[in-house]
């Protein structure tokens, strides 16, 4: 699944919703496993949840503080950014405004392409 950058009219960055945000909506924390140990017996019980997840607003759901990079950012700088902080993708931002997405696959395919000409020498 991607991530879904969300921006107001003028394209700046509000935030972003990812597959981690919509899981810890839908899924019962510990503590309310606990407290609702019927979730266990009979998961059914927890389909409300998703009923209730429908009907949220994406600024209740998207994390509001974003790691970005600048288009001109190394794509290996990028991928330790991800690593370090623990994502997938990371929005591109530019004036202040998206100006596209990048990946830990994008980074992995655009490194096998650059260096499949080397490689195939060998």
């Amino acid at each position: 699944m991607n991530d879904l950058v969300v921006v107001n009219s003028k394209g700046s960055l509000l935030g972003i919703v990812t597959y981690g945000d919509l899981s810890r909506r839908l899924l019962p924390s510990e503590a309310e496993l606990v407290e609702h140990e019927e979730y266990m017996t009979t998961p059914e019980l927890m389909e409300d949840r998703v009923i209730d997840i429908a009907n949220l607003l994406v600024e209740e759901v998207m994390t509001r503080k974003v790691i970005t990079v600048s288009p001109d950012c190394n794509a290996i700088k990028a991928g330790a950014m991800m690593i370090a902080h623990h994502v997938k993708q990371l929005p591109v931002v530019e004036n202040e405004k998206v100006v596209g997405i990048i990946s830990h696959t994008d980074i992995g395919w655009g490194l096998m392409m650059k260096y499949s000409e080397h490689m195939k020498g060998k």
